[in-house]
């Protein structure tokens, strides 16, 4: 009986540890330097915020690494991040998810099928939003020189039983994906009279959704 009770007390310990280091927070992010594309003759910024904002970061194989500063480019599609040196790097090993710290409110941007989206609302029905920037040649007149601009050509999707779709922000869509509850949506509307290209809106709009 006492060497089953030894063995069990070895087991919980040897539990608890595995369960410690599951959680482990790491400092140091491994990542490797790259060419940073130059956009010459492109007005604008590839990058959702041209700023270096700090943030969290969970990889793949459940490593967590905090205080790192980031930033996201929306025409690449990735985020990177800051070296001790200021040097931007890419991370070598497949990113889970990531958060950044914009003016005190936290964004969580989640990876799926090889593309990143912002979470908007967290739910029975997930709302994203995936960054996008695109380079925009502007209409010129005779004999001068073409301009570029850098656009945000932001997509949206809904995320249910783990499937991603494609989401149009409009009346028809939303009574569609969220037509379980149509008659309370459809008053939602009728009563709040949301702008449903505004995220603010949208999200409101879902977090209702996702509460009744």
């Amino acid at each position: 009986m006492k060497n089953l009770l030894k063995a069990t007390v070895l087991v919980l310990l040897f539990l608890a540890f595995d369960c410690k280091a599951q959680v482990t927070v790491y400092t140091d992010v491994t990542g490797r330097p790259f060419n940073v594309r130059n956009y010459d003759g492109v007005e604008g910024s590839p990058y959702l915020y041209d700023d270096w904002m700090s943030g969290t970061v969970k990889m793949s194989n459940g490593s967590v690494y905090k205080n790192v500063y980031l930033k996201f480019n929306g025409k690449e599609g990735k985020p990177y991040f800051k070296g001790k040196d200021d040097s931007v790097l890419e991370f070598v090993d497949p990113i889970a998810e990531f958060t950044i710290n914009n003016n005190g409110a936290d964004q969580q941007f989640i990876s799926n099928n090889g593309a990143f989206y912002q979470v908007l609302t967290n739910g029975r029905i997930n709302l994203l939003k995936q960054p996008v920037k695109e380079i925009q040649q502007n209409p010129t007149y005779v004999g001068a020189a073409p301009t570029k601009t850098f656009i945000s050509a932001d997509k949206y999707f809904i995320l249910k039983d783990n499937k991603t779709t494609p989401f149009k922000r409009d009346k028809k869509a939303v009574t569609t994906a969220l037509a379980d509850k149509q008659t309370q949506i459809e008053a939602y509307l009728k009563k709040e009279n949301p702008n449903l290209k505004d995220d603010a809106d949208l999200a409101k709009l879902f977090i209702y959704y996702n509460s009744l």
